[in-house]
């Protein structure tokens, strides 16, 4: 029986083999020494300046908790570091971590602290950063009488940090809003006619 030719297959085209290209010898020691650097310069922000400190504050508690899975340790080390110059700048973050973690009485209670504290005489943060939280937590009556008492201490003296010009247009603003959800209509208009009078830099 003559044998029919066979029909040659087609043939299927080579699948290229992805290629992994391996890391970079020490890219993850590079990653490391990158986080801890930026850490590094968060740590000497929030300890610096309170105004730019709060501004780094978040940041160094997210990258912290992502490291360390939570800020333990971050609290130890600033625990440590709220000493002399730095005093003031430690508490102050303590305080935020605080009331960040929803520890609003804890943070409280450090800041009433800082307002007895010699350091915190001599700077009006600790005054506004406890007015703005209790107004956040919706306790205007609170609030009140400290945001007076920081209008009132705006020039600073007997060695205290006179308030900042953006800082009197903030607190004003603070002041016209409390007393408008306290209905003290009058501090109200006071305090938008002083926003008003203000002067522009």
């Amino acid at each position: 029986r003559p044998v029919r030719p066979s029909t040659p297959r087609p043939t299927r085209p080579a699948t290229a083999t992805p290629t992994v290209t391996p890391a970079a010898p020490g890219a993850s020691d590079d990653d490391a020494a990158r986080r801890a650097r930026t850490l590094a310069h968060l740590m000497e922000t929030v300890l610096g300046d309170p105004a730019e400190a709060e501004a780094a504050l978040p940041a160094l508690v997210r990258m912290v908790r992502e490291r360390d899975g939570n800020v333990d340790g971050l609290v130890r080390d600033l625990e440590q570091r709220a000493v002399g110059p730095r005093r003031l700048a430690g508490m102050l973050a303590l305080a935020s971590i605080e009331r960040l973690g929803g520890r609003f009485d804890a943070a409280e209670q450090r800041l009433r602290a800082l307002l007895d504290d010699p350091a915190g005489r001599r700077d009006p943060t600790p005054r506004l950063r406890l007015a703005d939280m209790l107004r956040g937590l919706g306790r205007h009556a609170d609030a009140l009488p400290l945001l007076r008492e920081a209008w009132e201490r705006r020039e600073g003296g007997d060695g205290a940090r006179a308030l900042r010009r953006d800082e009197q247009t903030e607190l004003l603003r603070a002041l016209r809003d409390t007393a408008l959800a306290q209905d003290d209509l009058e501090g109200a208009r006071e305090a938008h006619r002083r926003l008003v009078a203000l002067p522009r830099e």
